[in-house]
């Protein structure tokens, strides 16, 4: 008995991929243009997902992929287009040039985030973040858009801390902070700090001490208020209790409190 669901899921070969692949060139354009994008999230996406972006980047996807499907470059399964071979995904993403592929990423991620936004979409929010950082901050175009992309890896941090995933939340944390430009701790002031602090909560849980040195001195170098501080400062006093220093850990106790005009 032919099992015909599993016979569709197989990969197929590396040479009849290979000629695939070299048969790429012969797909009309708007198929190549809707593969070069779905190349962009990896592997595979779910079809939902591309529906999203279909409709907001104002470009055909989902009818350029099926037909990507009948030309056995993709399969579509179980809600999902995927990419039946690994080097078939390589052409696809190959046909950008290097400097452009920032510029796609960060495309697709800004799209996908506002919606994300809009509808208080976790997981979509995730997904847009992901790719906004694979563009990184070479592809933001002025400040406005990078106080943006801050504020979307804030989020992200955010929602990956809230199922104690501090490694995830850590890189969202310090992706937030690589898009802070100069002078960030006059214009962009409260997400600066919430970045800082929360990107050094992170570092500790993850035990990423020196990080965690450098985020904490920011923040009480650069915070307004003791009110601003005081949460850098507990994290540094919390390292160095979980660094068995205890002494050390007294003493910026009492050097806290004698600055409130307190004794320990």
């Amino acid at each position: 008995v032919w099992e015909f669901d599993k016979i569709l899921e197989m990969k197929i070969p590396e040479n009849v991929a290979a000629f695939i692949t070299k048969s790429f060139d012969r797909l009309p354009s708007e198929v190549l243009s809707a593969l070069v994008v779905l190349s962009c999230f990896g592997a595979s996406a779910d079809i939902s997902l591309i529906e999203v972006l279909e409709k907001e980047i104002e470009q055909p996807l989902i009818a350029p992929l099926d037909d990507a499907v009948a030309h056995s470059v993709l399969g579509k399964r179980n809600g999902k287009l995927y990419f039946m071979h690994d080097k078939l995904q390589e052409a696809a993403y190959s046909k950008m040039r290097p400097e452009e592929r920032c510029l796609h990423h960060n495309r697709y991620g800004l799209a996908l985030g506002f919606v994300a936004v809009r509808e208080r979409d976790d997981r979509l929010l995730l997904t847009a973040v992901t790719q906004i950082n694979h563009g990184g901050p070479q592809a933001v175009i002025d400040d406005e858009q990078a106080v943006v992309m801050a504020n979307l890896n804030l989020d992200a941090g955010k929602k990956a801390m809230s199922t104690s995933d501090f490694f995830s939340a850590h890189r969202y944390f310090n992706h937030g902070i690589l898009y802070l430009r100069s002078g960030h701790w006059n214009k962009q002031y409260d997400v600066s700090l919430e970045l800082f602090n929360l990107a050094a909560a992170c570092a500790l849980m993850n035990a990423e001490h020196e990080r965690l040195k450098m985020l904490t001195g920011e923040v009480i170098r650069h915070a307004k208020c003791f009110e601003d501080k005081f949460r850098a400062i507990c994290i540094s006093i919390n390292l160095l209790f979980w660094s068995s220093k205890l002494p050390e850990a007294m003493q910026e106790i009492s050097l806290t409190l004698s600055s409130l005009g307190e004794e320990l």
